[in-house]
């Protein structure tokens, strides 16, 4: 089965930064009477459920909502602590942290929550408002910010990252040899994006997820990660505290846009 390159068409909106995203891709790749709310400045918030029942197996068991938009300087959307944050920040941090925050605010709206604010910890990880759990992540253009409801049994983590290919160095300090060998086992006539690019996204959003369930800042190279061509893939990870103990196993979506991969991966234990 040769692979979907899940792309975003030709761009159709203008963003205040001078970069396009078309709205109509939502619109393109689910169906009309989805509940997709377009945000101004060139944002999309919908369900995250709604693009993964779209692949294969799309087996999200909570309710979640996810938002991108484009990189932009959105300080005027910060909460005062959060600004307090970027103070001696660079403007391209800026831009990228607040429209990370602007993501989330506008997924935390979806659930009626307004005033959250979302600091960070001493990683720089996101401390999300009491009730609720999340995922930010960035790309060169792009920001996406996944939301839920807290709870006990539920961690997740989402990643993007642009279609540029994964340097060899980089790829062989986070992946196994075997990682590295079965991509050239998969089909590349139609991807729009390496899939080096793809492995690496999922291992970054495997640490995020893991990070959050375990609070173990483990090492990528140490998370298996086996991809599938219809936008799924799965995640093994052995903490190593017990001989023979099983290991965590986490679930995943991968989906190609026109310029870059998204990621979620998620635990339900």
């Amino acid at each position: 089965m040769g692979v979907q390159s899940r792309a975003i068409p030709p761009s159709s909106e203008r963003a205040g930064v001078g970069v396009y995203i078309d709205h109509s891709c939502m619109y393109e790749m689910f169906s009309e009477d989805m509940p997709i709310v377009v945000r101004p400045a060139c944002s999309v918030t919908f369900p995250a459920r709604t693009f993964l029942d779209q692949l294969d197996g799309g087996d999200l068991l909570f309710d979640a909502w996810c938002c991108f938009a484009v990189i932009a300087d959105r300080r005027n959307a910060l909460k005062p602590p959060e600004c307090a944050l970027v103070v001696e920040a660079s403007s391209r941090r800026i831009a990228e942290f607040s429209t990370g925050r602007y993501c989330a605010r506008q997924a935390l709206e979806r659930f009626g929550c307004s005033d959250g604010v979302v600091l960070a910890d001493k990683y720089g990880a996101p401390i999300w408002p009491a009730g609720y759990i999340g995922s930010i992540s960035h790309c060169s253009n792009l920001a996406v910010a996944v939301v839920a409801n807290w709870s006990a049994d539920i961690f997740f983590g989402v990643d993007i990252e642009d279609a540029a290919n994964i340097e060899d160095g980089v790829m062989a300090m986070v992946s196994s040899p075997d990682e590295l060998e079965k991509l050239l086992l998969l089909p590349c006539d139609d991807l729009s994006v390496s899939w080096r690019t793809v492995l690496f996204s999922a291992k970054e959003s495997a640490f995020k997820a893991i990070f959050t369930a375990t609070g173990c800042a483990v090492a990528l190279r140490d998370i298996s990660v086996a991809i599938d061509v219809d936008g799924i893939f799965n995640v093994a990870w052995n903490a190593g505290d017990t001989a023979g103990s099983a290991p965590l196993l986490l679930s995943g979506r991968w989906m190609i846009w026109k310029r870059a991969v998204f990621t979620m991966a998620w635990i339900q234990v």
